[in-house]
């Protein structure tokens, strides 16, 4: 899903801005006669990044953020973006009180937009995942439309596995949704047989990543108690695990992924909080 970011009302330094276009914004389009920007520069902490020198001249630059190994959920945050916009010779546009921008056409399932309070031109991008996207700007006076720009590439580089979140299915309907929080629990009846179950890991977007076939990935848990639920884990393919439901009780159970990277070395993917288990 897309979405547009207002430049006002701000609510605090650090809101994750999630709105669409600020009701009552017309999309008035600008005519031949009235004055307008022609394209825009984007400095990143103050060196210039991006630029748009004309209405029909392309993008040159773009937005990149590099997510360490193992980061997780949490999101990563570009450098401090402001934005000034052109004329047509180059000249700095001269902006007015009633001037805002909005921000659009970013894949929000992996970035975020963070607002300056004190400065309407800045903002950050906040990576929420690896992967590529784009953003462009809408820029209004009052509720008049001056100027769109070109989208603006925009790529999130991680360094390992960019993991945001472990699924447990029991079958037929038993689904623990693991972030920095949990989402249900660990249910089962005790018996005998031992049950499948599946253990997946997914990316901010929500798709699969086929992580436990990598020979460089070993996953294990704890159990507070053992003599209640037990797991076992498939020795020739180590993405077939079983659960050993022992006796009627509570326990928990934690989760960890590590990764031994070529290139960044051996590291916490992923580390799961505690999930209540419930033999009934």
């Amino acid at each position: 899903m897309k979405r547009l970011v207002p430049t006002i009302p701000f609510l605090a330094a650090t809101a994750f801005v999630a709105a669409l276009f600020v009701a009552g914004c017309s999309n008035s389009p600008v005519s031949s006669t009235d004055p307008a920007p022609t394209g825009f520069i984007l400095k990143e902490n103050g060196a210039q990044l991006v630029t748009q020198a004309g209405t029909t001249a392309g993008v040159s630059g773009r937005i990149e953020i590099n997510r360490k190994a193992g980061t997780g959920s949490a999101t990563t945050p570009s450098g401090d973006l402001d934005i000034a916009f052109t004329n047509s010779d180059g000249s700095q546009w001269v902006t007015e009180t009633q001037d805002s921008i909005e921000i659009s056409g970013y894949d929000d399932a992996i970035v975020l937009v963070q607002r300056d309070p004190s400065n309407k031109w800045r903002f950050k991008l906040l990576a929420k995942g690896g992967g590529e996207t784009g953003s462009n700007f809408v820029y209004f006076r009052g509720k008049k439309l001056l100027f769109t720009s070109h989208q603006i590439p925009v790529s999130i580089v991680s360094e390992g596995l960019d993991i945001a979140k472990m699924r447990i299915l029991i079958p037929p309907t038993n689904i623990v949704n693991v972030s920095d929080t949990v989402v249900g629990k660990i249910s089962a009846a005790y018996g005998i047989e031992a049950l499948p179950i599946n253990i997946d890991f997914f990316d901010a977007r929500n798709d699969v990543l086929d992580v436990l076939s990598d020979p460089n990935v070993t996953l294990t848990w704890t159990i507070a108690d053992t003599s209640v639920m037990d797991i076992v884990q498939d020795q020739f393919d180590k993405t077939i695990f079983s659960m050993l439901a022992k006796k009627a009780g509570t326990t928990t159970a934690s989760f960890t992924l590590k990764h031994d990277s070529p290139t960044v070395g051996k590291y916490t993917a992923f580390a799961s909080p505690d999930i209540d288990v419930v033999i009934h």
